[in-house]
């Protein structure tokens, strides 16, 4: 099965475009980054937006919070079991009232790295209920909570998240997710080679750029994934977290339109997203983006989301 992955991987290098993220325009043109797997020293770098990071006006108190976060990690590497349940607790108590950036940036590849398994994949699923919004964080905390299932050997619940997972993914995101997948099938069902090809050959295959209007509802028809079809999601938490995000601000949607992207119900999903991006203050990279992601995991390969976002992407002026 190795030597098979990796020609996966290098089929589906050579068969799928790495698109670099163009500058934003008034609606409908809209861009975001279009990311498919790649090999790290083939493929040109792919920028990702940040926030801009605001001037440190407290440094005493910054320093004090560079301090309670060295004092967590210190207790996650403890070889105590009560500090690293303290650490935990912390951790907990902090994503309450400063959200769950701090747990993707500082804290869950700590866990991770000290075997703390089960402590990872139970919070990653408290993190992403809490904040499902913040696309990027619930992204990488699914990552890690998947990585901590196979893990625990929990390989089956590690390949339904996968589809959770390449549901949501940003399109920078999307590569990873999809090895991701692979990851998990090769764990969860190691001899069904058939399985595995007829996920890479779709995958392949879906990945074709085909024409595409600029209007979402107007899109052709994918090359469906019959695997991510066949892999079911446990949604009742999802569902259930839903009627926590009541609002119709962009915050709102996008968590709600996340949520249900989550629950592998894309179609539902469509219909917040498209409620968002019809917002004036809404971000239009991340309305647009949020509609390629929609797309992406209605068919469950990426071939469309990527026609869609070429055909809205700003026209070059000719000099």
């Amino acid at each position: 099965m190795r030597g098979t992955k990796a020609a996966f991987v290098l089929a589906i290098v050579s068969a799928i475009p790495v698109l670099a993220q163009p500058a934003p325009a008034a609606k409908p043109a809209a861009a975001t980054p279009v990311i498919v797997p790649a090999a790290p020293a083939a493929a040109p770098a792919v920028p990702v937006a940040q926030p801009p990071v605001p001037p440190a006006t407290h440094p005493p108190k910054a320093r004090l919070d560079t301090q309670a976060i060295q004092e967590i990690l210190d207790q996650l590497a403890s070889p105590d079991a009560a500090q690293k349940k303290a650490a935990v607790e912390a951790i907990r108590q902090r994503m309450q009232t400063r959200g769950i950036l701090e747990l993707r940036s500082n804290f869950i590849k700590a866990m991770l790295n000290n075997k703390m398994f089960k402590e990872t994949a139970d919070l990653a699923d408290e993190a992403i209920l809490s904040a499902p919004w913040e696309t990027r964080s619930v992204e990488q905390i699914l990552q890690a909570r998947i990585r901590a299932l196979l893990a625990l050997g929990q390989s089956e619940l590690a390949l339904s998240e996968s589809k959770s997972l390449f549901n949501v993914a940003s399109m920078a995101g999307t590569s990873e997710a999809i090895l991701t997948t692979v990851e998990c099938i090769s764990a969860a069902r190691p001899k069904d080679v058939e399985l595995f090809n007829r996920f890479r050959e779709e995958q392949i295959a879906g990945a074709a750029t085909t024409s595409a209007s600029t209007q979402p509802t107007t899109q052709p028809r994918a090359i469906r994934s019959s695997v991510l079809d066949g892999l079911k999601v446990d949604a009742k938490r999802y569902d259930e977290a839903l009627a926590k995000f009541p609002g119709e601000d962009g915050q709102a949607l996008l968590a709600r339109g996340n949520l249900l992207l989550l629950a592998d119900r894309p179609k539902d999903a469509k219909v917040i997203f498209e409620r968002m991006y019809s917002l004036s203050s809404v971000e239009l990279i991340e309305a647009s983006e949020a509609l390629a992601r929609q797309m992406k995991a209605e068919d469950g390969t990426i071939g469309r989301a990527n026609a869609w976002v070429i055909s809205i992407r700003p026209k070059l002026k000719t000099p």
